[in-house]
């Protein structure tokens, strides 16, 4: 069995900064800082790498997912209230401030 050491090294290297441009969600100046790198070190490695720091700048998955579920929840809610509930508002009670719908409910 032979063993590449150029190759993992390579993949060691991208994940270490793959990790810390997650971190700091795309932000290169940050994720540098996290490496002990300078930034310019870290801009010629993502190029020798192609690592695109786009793919890291959106939200973490978590938070997406987060947004999804409270999403669903929302819409759950309208698709099964009946014209009733809504002129009740309980509905309503879901735009309240304290409801963890609330961030995603249109106004």
């Amino acid at each position: 069995m032979e063993i590449d050491y150029y190759k993992k090294v390579e993949a060691f290297e991208r994940r270490v900064i793959s990790e810390a441009l997650q971190e700091a969600r795309g932000n290169q100046a940050q994720a540098a800082r996290l490496l002990g790198l300078a930034p310019t070190t870290l801009s010629s490695q993502l190029r020798r790498l192609g690592i695109q720091v786009r793919d890291f700048k959106r939200s973490s998955p978590s938070e997406s997912f987060e947004t999804f579920q409270r999403f669903l929840l929302w819409k759950s809610a309208y698709l099964t209230a009946t014209p009733g509930d809504v002129n009740r508002g309980r509905v309503e009670k879901a735009r309240g401030a304290g409801s963890p719908l609330a961030p995603c409910l249109p106004d």
